[in-house]
């Protein structure tokens, strides 16, 4: 059974300094911290997948792309037509935090209904590369000001800078901290 418990700021960043990067959520952290085994994770700390998606130079600029998140929120853009390059791996009902130019501007929701296309098949998913991602529209947040790289590698504590030319997969822990990064702004 899954529960919830409110820590203070500075137990979070006490307990995300013990933590190993891109790897541990804070349950995986506390298990170690606690000594029980690690391998019992529960399956909360792994689903959902969150993804760093990043825009090609031909496709967006900054403000283009904030332009796109916002008609996929308004539900005049439903999904994305994929390229191989840049959702190869991507797994449906998978968190999606959109960037430009080493800054997150936005995150959404895929809701579960990728359509595949293909015999080519990902040597992460097994399954066909993707064609169409379909976003669930209220489930699309623009941040007011875009959360930078450089903040998020500095508050993970990061000794390698994060991938920006590639799809990169981002653990709860990452994630809550990119979110804690947009939540002091706020969002459009």
């Amino acid at each position: 059974m899954d529960r919830t418990i409110r820590i203070d700021d500075e137990v979070y960043i006490a307990l995300q300094k013990g933590a190993e990067p891109f790897t541990d959520t804070p349950n995986s952290a506390l298990r170690r911290i606690l000594g029980l085994d690690e391998k019992q994770r529960e399956r909360s700390d792994t689903v959902p997948n969150i993804y760093l998606i990043p825009s090609s130079p031909k496709e967006f600029d900054i403000e283009e792309l904030k332009d796109f998140l916002r008609n996929m929120h308004d539900a005049k853009a439903s999904y994305l037509a994929a390229s191989d390059r840049f959702w190869k791996n991507v797994q449906a009902d998978s968190i999606c935090l959109f960037h430009k130019d080493k800054c997150i501007v936005g995150e959404g929701k895929m809701n579960g209904k990728t359509k595949y296309a293909g015999t080519e098949k990902s040597p992460v998913t097994k399954r066909p590369y993707a064609l169409e991602i379909d976003f669930i529209p209220e489930t699309i947040k623009l941040y007011k000001r875009p959360v930078r790289f450089a903040e998020v590698e500095a508050a993970l504590g990061l000794g390698k800078p994060l991938g920006w030319r590639v799809i990169q997969s981002l653990n709860m822990a990452g994630y809550s901290t990119v979110t804690s990064i947009a939540k002091k702004d706020g969002y459009e």
